[in-house]
């Protein structure tokens, strides 16, 4: 039963999205709550205060923003599975040699093909720059998007400490000690030794703490957890810990207003488009053509906030899905089409559990029906699809057909405007829902009614937008035509201009201001 408070909890809603997290790295879908409870927990008898307690809590949640901001790099270290590597990452430790060469043979690039497969780990063994690249990527999104929900400053401080370490040998900064916030070590703690109860159980997680002591973990740390573990472990285990998350906030509890709920929307649409190279700004026009094309049917203010939030959201599911399928050149088999047509089952699903979320999660589960029943995941007809749900549609698929994929190159917008027409003509989508959108896409304004951001230079946008597609120099320096050495100099002033030091800092950059493709 939905208590009254629960409506409008901010952790209801966090929680929800945060949970797309999970599956985007391989785990659980309670994995981040569960370790929320356990941050918090250890925060509360190790000393913290209440401030502190609740900075814990909400810092155990933020942490994983940036969670799909390495997925197109890890895809190829795991042969196109980045699923399994960002899981059997979170885990292994450097100073555990043989452990962590073990779980990387064992789980990395297991759902992969056994060519890609063998290419990409003999790739991740022997790259060193990958964790630091890691880390980069994580901490450039994850504070990008935690600045965009307006979250307190020392939470956002914070989220650049979490790939820290006591001993100094942590990335990006190499802070040593009580130099990373206190925050950030005791979320380390609770992340790891999470994943350690959940896959081994508590005595499995006690070995951890101590092996870890003084080289990953804070050592006053790692002894109250061992000291205090019965109890900060108590219920973890549980088949759902979602009541218990609700429970654990530190009061005073934070509340949700609906612009709220859509600047949380917006972040995690950002945080999905960047999944995938192909889906650099998907999400996030999708929800903003859904509002239009709702204002352009005349649908009342609520619900064009439901469609602007279930268009941000649509694709949430989608990053629990490997991206060896999401960016295969060729047709998909009959498997792989299987779990496309789940990922809109995982979304709804995802956003369900939040009653914040409630009217949104239907619509954004319905993106991909049909009107002639021919859609998934529930093939649902005409009958049963509302106006908005129609509308939605008619928005993924119009901006689909404007965007390159991999098996494709983006359609001219007479060609997509044809195409929409004639899938509204066959009775696949509904035609009143295809010119609405096609009325508010013709209004729609240009993306950049000006110059270009921080200075850049229009050389340096379009090395930008190669850079975001994942280009590497060589392939930036072939597309321009000049010297891969030049594309590095080029690079290095954009990171410096634009205030990232990552490739995936640089696409939300230029996602976030109209910069992913030469048409916009």
């Amino acid at each position: 039963m939905v208590t009254a408070p629960e409506r409008d909890r901010l952790a209801s809603l966090f929680g929800a999205l945060v949970s797309s997290a999970d599956v985007a790295s391989g785990f659980h879908p309670e994995k981040a709550i569960r370790t929320a409870i356990l941050a918090t927990r250890l925060a509360t008898v190790h000393g913290l205060d209440d401030s502190q307690q609740q900075d814990t809590y909400y810092l155990a949640l933020v942490r994983f923003l940036g969670c799909t901001s390495f997925s197109p790099e890890a895809a190829q270290y795991g042969g196109g599975d980045d699923l399994s590597l960002h899981s059997v990452m979170s885990f292994v430790d450097p100073d555990e040699p043989v452990q962590l060469i073990g779980d990387v043979l064992r789980g990395v690039g297991r759902g992969a093909p056994a060519v890609a497969r063998v290419k990409g780990l003999v790739s991740l063994f022997g790259d060193r720059s990958a964790p630091r690249r890691h880390a980069q990527a994580e901490c450039d999104v994850g504070e990008a998007l935690a600045r965009q929900l307006g979250i307190a400053e020392p939470i956002v401080v914070a989220l650049g400490d979490l790939f820290e370490r006591w001993d100094g040998k942590g990335y990006p900064s190499g802070k040593q000690g009580e130099a990373s916030a206190l925050l950030a070590r005791v979320v380390i703690v609770a992340e790891v030794l999470e994943i350690g109860l959940s896959r081994y159980g508590i005595d499995a997680a006690l070995e951890t703490a101590r092996k870890r002591s003084g080289g990953r973990f804070d050592p006053t740390l790692a002894a109250t957890f061992c000291e205090h573990a019965p109890e900060l472990v108590a219920d973890l285990k549980a088949g759902s810990v979602w009541e218990l998350f609700l429970e654990s906030e530190p009061a005073p509890y934070r509340h949700v207003t609906p612009a709220l709920v859509e600047r949380y929307a917006e972040a995690f649409a950002r945080a999905v488009d960047l999944k995938s190279v192909w889906t650099a700004t998907h999400s996030y026009d999708v929800g903003v053509l859904a509002a239009a094309s709702g204002e352009v049917a005349g649908l009342d203010q609520s619900s064009v906030r439901d469609l602007r939030a279930a268009g941000w959201l649509h694709d949430l599911g989608r990053v629990a899905v490997p991206n060896m399928i999401w960016d295969k050149p060729g047709p998909l088999n009959e498997a792989e089409r299987e779990q496309v047509r789940l990922h809109a089952y995982q979304t709804e699903r995802l956003l369900a559990r939040s009653p914040v979320l409630g009217r949104v999660a239907a619509l954004a589960g319905s993106v991909h029906e049909r009107c002639d029943g021919s859609g998934y995941p529930k093939g649902l007809k005409s009958a049963h699809l509302d106006e908005p749900a129609r509308l939605l549609a008619a928005c993924d698929v119009f901006c689909a057909l404007r965007e390159d994929r991999p098996h494709r190159p983006a359609y001219k917008l007479d060609v997509a405007v044809s195409m929409l027409t004639d899938e509204a003509r066959h009775g696949t989508l509904d035609p009143t829902a295809a010119r609405h959108v096609l009325e508010a896409a013709d209004a729609a304004p240009p993306r950049l009614p000006g110059g270009w951001p921080s200075g850049l230079s229009e050389r340096e946008v379009e090395v930008l937008r190669l850079v975001a597609r994942g280009g590497t120099n060589k392939d930036v320096a072939r597309a321009l035509g000049i010297s891969a050495r030049t594309v590095q100099h080029h690079v290095a002033h954009i990171y410096m201009k634009i205030g990232v030091t990552s490739r995936a800092g640089a696409a939300l950059f230029a996602a976030e201001h109209g910069l992913t493709s030469a048409s916009r």
